[in-house]
């Protein structure tokens, strides 16, 4: 039941409150996607124009191959993309969290706040990726030993894995709305919950499937159109995502209720 009322709260945080979503992240996520179409676009070309060189298979490009300018120019990209990315997280948190409404079509820039949170970022996945190493080498150590029960540690691990990052994340819209809740703070603030984080992974998953099984229908008949769906199914899942975040750290942090 908790699973479901974090779930369902978070969605109709981003339902009802879809006009100030779009003021606040429409058009930093529209240059996301600008991002992520010229990324793909010169990922592709890369790797057309290096499958017409001699000695490259597969159409493979070395790093050390690539212009520099093309290097610096990825860089640039991810940067940016990183940058937007974490201004949209600071801003949804904080008008949820303190009511902070936009002005105008763009959020106001907090950049101390986003500094914080892209430090809080990496020491989270930093974490997360570690377990997540963990899981993988004793999940390859039992595999050669005992496939069947190697998948059952990769599930389980899996499992595990997602319940760690639940349990830190209410860090993150900590540091967005300038509190300090150290990362054992965190962890003790959602104790008891992995069950519930569980079925929580489990909703976000069929949410996905059903909005982006009729996404890519769309794009089959019309590929323009599909495009336009994708980027706007991204847009919504991104919002949930982040209204989860700010859920946990309201509901089991400053313990307000899940009201409707």
């Amino acid at each position: 039941m908790t699973a479901w009322m974090l779930f369902r709260h978070a969605v109709l945080i981003v339902a009802r409150n879809w006009r100030e979503a779009l003021k606040i992240s429409g058009v930093l996520y529209l240059v996301l996607a600008l991002f992520d179409l010229t990324v793909s676009l010169t990922v592709s070309k890369q790797f057309a124009d290096g499958g017409m060189g001699e000695g490259m298979e597969n159409g493979e490009i070395p790093l050390s191959m690539l212009p520099l300018t093309d290097i610096l120019s990825m860089i640039v990209l991810v940067a940016a993309y990183t940058v937007i990315s974490l201004w949209i997280a600071v801003a949804w948190h904080r008008y949820v969290l303190l009511e902070e409404m936009p002005s105008g079509w763009l959020p106001k820039w907090h950049g101390s706040a986003v500094g914080r949170y892209l430090m809080m970022s990496l020491m989270v996945m930093a974490i997360v990726l570690g377990a997540g190493m963990c899981v993988a080498l004793s999940v390859t150590i039992t595999a050669v030993f005992a496939p069947p029960i190697a998948v059952f540690f990769g599930l389980a691990g899996m499992l595990f894995v997602g319940a760690l990052f639940y349990r830190l994340c209410p860090v993150l819209p900590a540091v967005a709305v300038g509190e300090s809740l150290p990362l054992r703070e965190a962890w003790h603030q959602t104790r008891g919950l992995f069950s519930s984080i569980i079925l929580l992974v489990l909703l976000q998953f069929m949410l996905m499937l059903a909005i982006q099984i009729p996404v890519v229908l769309i794009g089959s008949l019309i590929p323009f159109l599909g495009l336009l769906a994708q980027i706007a199914a991204s847009w919504f899942l991104t919002l949930v995502t982040v209204s989860l975040l700010t859920t946990f750290y309201g509901h089991f942090v400053q313990e307000r209720p899940l009201a409707d």
